[in-house]
């Protein structure tokens, strides 16, 4: 049995699972991390039916210091950590347009900066140490090419992006390996949000930014599954020559940022 572990900060029903299943196949124990406990406690129930090790350690990964107790207790009942895989996403309720920045609705995303911050800080060392292991990081391709409906988390995906991408420098030559999957496009199965989110815009015509978020569903190009971005973690993981692989249809955002800036539909 394998005595490696990885931590899926931000398991969800669609990529966190997918990751804790890629890993959990290649024999990693798997320590899931998000917010809601009865959730968790069905993907542990389902990663055991699979035949993987797995525990439960509910966590706002935006409070610092509930984060540290949580990395604490996951390598206190594991021994240790090999991978991070980072990628807390944002609910369409939190995501506004630019026009709608304020500081609270600005911080609660750039909060998810900071989160990876410090559970870099905490696994880091002993990856160093011990010159391997794998650190990795979820965003959306509007953290290159912004987009109107998801600006304010672009931004902190953006920062995110590029912390990751300064951390591979720093660190590909001592073992560790970063890795960045961009996602240009959506995870078209896992997300019961999603279907919430596209009945809402038929109750907000005219809103550009709602138009666009309705413009990703329908692009077909832009639709991957959550196998192919765990699989895509993984080979990231394994070559740590390469920093970052973008999924989806990398020309929607620009698209969509053209034809804002003409003013017309977006499609």
């Amino acid at each position: 049995m394998s005595t490696k572990t990885m931590v899926v900060i931000g398991a969800g029903p669609g990529i966190g699972l997918a990751v804790a299943r890629r890993w959990g196949g290649e024999g990693y124990r798997i320590a899931l991390v998000a917010r809601q406990a009865e959730r968790l406690s069905g993907f542990v129930d389902r990663l055991g039916a699979e035949g993987v090790e797995a525990a439960a350690f509910p966590t706002d990964v935006t409070d610092r210091a509930a984060l540290a107790a949580t990395l604490t207790e996951i390598k206190k009942r594991f021994g240790r950590i090999d991978a991070l895989y980072f990628g807390p996403p944002a609910t369409s309720g939190t995501m506004v347009a630019p026009r709608d920045f304020t500081v609270k609705n600005t911080s609660i995303m750039l909060d998810l900066v900071t989160a990876a911050v410090a559970a870099v800080e905490f696994v880091l060392p002993e990856l160093l140490e011990r010159r391997e292991g794998a650190l990795l990081f979820c965003v959306p391709m509007s953290a290159v090419e912004p987009v109107l409906f998801s600006a304010n988390y672009a931004m902190a995906c953006a920062a995110l992006r590029n912390y990751a991408q300064s951390l591979f420098v720093d660190v590909h030559a001592e073992g560790v390996s970063v890795g960045v999957v961009t996602i240009a496009g959506l995870v078209v199965e896992g997300d019961s949000e999603r279907s919430k989110s596209l009945a809402a815009t038929a109750r907000r015509p005219g809103d550009r930014a709602w138009d666009e978020y309705r413009a990703f569903h329908e692009d077909l190009a832009a639709h991957v599954t959550s196998g192919e971005v765990a699989d895509a973690f993984w080979r990231l993981a394994a070559d740590s020559t390469e920093v970052e692989e973008i999924l989806g249809n990398p020309e929607i955002c620009a698209r969509l940022r053209a034809q804002a800036l003409a003013g017309t539909p977006a499609t």
